[in-house]
């Protein structure tokens, strides 16, 4: 059971540089299988709601922030996970998350037509991790009114609402070489230091 996880938390403040952490969890199954719960961080000093003036870039990857800049997004959560977890058997994970490709995004409330950034970001996404994320249009993105509260940061000018909420899943889409390793150049040491290593494709 693979799965990984790309945490992104943008932080408003005065931050003096970019921090990046990374966490390993093995666990082993009772039915022999080993749970690798690999977990990226980066803090970056900005505030999310002028990242399409940002130009300096040290340990963010500046083409995912290029693309939160370009379609103004607030909050982010993409996972590609490979297998099926059996809740019965191995008990929770660490993070749940569904099979195949996941992305929930949450657009800042200047966005006036959420459809359309929402199209942009899934086929920049699909684009830079080579995965068939653009599938994800405006028809197969939905709207969660009753779930997916705010994981990222609050208040003033940054929306609750569920109007600026996009939420979309192929759960055919399995991570593969092809998309784990752009993926991997999105680190701040590409897969030539740390837990990245780890990562064979």
């Amino acid at each position: 059971m693979l799965r990984i996880f790309l945490l992104l938390v943008l932080v408003c403040g005065n931050i003096s540089c970019d921090k990046f952490t990374e966490e390993l969890l093995l666990t082993p199954l009772q039915s022999g299988h080993l749970n690798t719960h690999f977990k990226f961080t980066t803090l970056y000093p900005a505030d999310i709601r002028e990242s399409s003036q940002w130009t300096h870039y040290d340990l963010f990857p500046r083409p995912l922030g290029e693309l939160l800049g370009v379609y103004q997004v607030q909050e982010l959560s993409l996972s590609l996970t490979q297998g099926q977890w059996r809740y019965g058997s191995w008990g929770y994970p660490v993070e749940s998350s569904p099979p195949g490709a996941m992305i929930l995004a949450r657009f800042l409330p200047s966005v006036e037509d959420v459809d359309r950034n929402w199209e942009g970001l899934t086929n920049a996404l699909a684009g830079l991790l080579c995965a068939s994320l653009n599938k994800l249009d405006r028809t197969q993105g939905v709207q969660p009114v009753h779930s997916f509260h705010p994981a990222g940061i609050i208040g003033n000018n940054f929306t609750t609402s569920t109007s600026h909420m996009r939420y979309g899943l192929l759960p055919k889409e399995n991570v593969c070489t092809e998309n784990l390793t752009p993926w991997k150049k999105l680190l701040p040491c590409k897969a030539k230091r740390g837990l990245s290593i780890l990562l064979n494709s």
